[in-house]
């Protein structure tokens, strides 16, 4: 009983070893960062928590002078109770960031916003409409660190004929070890990644 006591530990401690270690190397794969030095446009994209900390990224490579306007992807409003907001029509669920931006400095002239998205793959499809056909040479993607490889992807395949540069937001890290749902996170991205490369090999992403 003793020795299985203890086999059942050493298994364990060796299974959450190969965890961290898988941990480790899954997380950085899936960050990608894109040196350039000027785009013409910066596409934040929305997400849960982390939004206003890509706002904000977006926000820095203006005032670097790296990117010339800023295009918003809004953070849907939980569909939970959209239809209890939607009686407020006054309510501006964009005035935050249009706030912050405009007290940081970004002409009113020098931001837009997209209308909501349900995926990544909407977001690229609104970005693309959004140019009507004739995007930018190039863009820079700002996003959450774990996001930026599947979301880079996403844009390359829906505007191949615009340079993606990836930006994780500086304001967002991910160190594995600090966080319990960092693995969960990094699977999670993982599957979005599978699935969003077999609906894009289909075609379906580029209509």
């Amino acid at each position: 009983m003793r020795r299985s006591y203890w086999a059942i530990m050493v298994v364990g401690l060796l299974s959450a070893l190969g965890v961290g270690f898988l941990g480790q190397q899954a997380g950085p794969f899936l960050e990608e960062h894109s040196a350039f030095d000027f785009a013409e446009t910066a596409v934040v994209l929305a997400g849960g928590d982390p939004y206003m900390r890509r706002v904000l990224g977006g926000r820095d490579l203006y005032r670097q002078g790296r990117v010339a306007a800023i295009l918003v992807s809004p953070e849907p409003v939980d569909p939970r109770v959209a239809a209890e907001v939607d009686q407020f029509r006054f309510m501006d669920p964009n005035a935050r960031t249009r706030d912050l931006l405009l007290a940081s400095g970004v002409h009113a002239d020098r931001f837009a916003f997209l209308p909501e998205s349900e995926s990544t793959l909407m977001e690229a499809k609104r970005v693309r409409q959004f140019y009507q056909g004739q995007p930018p040479r190039r863009l820079a993607v700002v996003t959450s660190p774990l996001h930026t490889r599947r979301a880079c992807f996403i844009f390359r395949q829906v505007l191949p004929d615009t340079e993606i540069a990836c930006v994780p937001t500086p304001y967002e890290s991910n160190p594995w070890w600090s966080e319990r749902s960092y693995g969960l996170r990094v699977l999670l991205e993982y599957a979005k990644l599978v699935g969003n490369s077999v609906e894009l090999l289909l075609g379906r992403g580029r209509s």
